[in-house]
């Protein structure tokens, strides 16, 4: 990622990511340790499908992941899913698992994101979803207790 690209949370932005990852995991039962490749099973346990799949990063701007939600109006359901390509390392599978999931919780009306490789984070949607990634995977308050 070119880091000149690279847009800063505000403090307010910031506690507000670490306050939703708080619920979040609080809703999900989580605790406060490391999720690490857990993070694949508590996503299928709360009905969120992982479809992987592998497509070469031939591109600069390949397709990392993907987040898609259907909702079927007439019975009040919806179906949410998460893609996952097996071509980036695994920790960034991970990481792009929790990105997605950001959007699955968000607030928005928006029922499809796609992530791509070398996409700059100056887009402040895209900040908040890495951020909340990182904080998800491993809390700040734990990692601070921990190092």
């Amino acid at each position: 990622m070119d880091m000149h690209n690279k847009l800063t949370l505000n403090p307010k932005d910031e506690l507000a990511i670490v306050e939703l990852v708080k619920e979040e995991r609080r809703r999900l039962d989580l605790g406060m340790g490391p999720l690490g490749e857990r993070i694949f099973s508590i996503f299928r346990e709360h009905h969120i499908q992982i479809l992987f799949f592998a497509m070469k990063m031939e591109r600069k701007d390949s397709l990392e992941a993907l987040y898609l939600e259907k909702s079927y109006p007439k019975s009040g359901k919806r179906s949410c899913y998460i893609a996952i390509n097996t071509s980036v390392p695994y920790d960034l599978q991970i990481f792009n698992a929790c990105h997605e999931y950001y959007h699955h919780i968000d607030e928005l009306d928006d029922n499809i994101h796609l992530k791509r490789s070398g996409q700059p984070d100056d887009n402040i949607l895209q900040a908040k979803a890495n951020r909340f990634a990182a904080e998800f995977l491993i809390p700040t308050e734990t990692l601070e207790t921990q190092v």
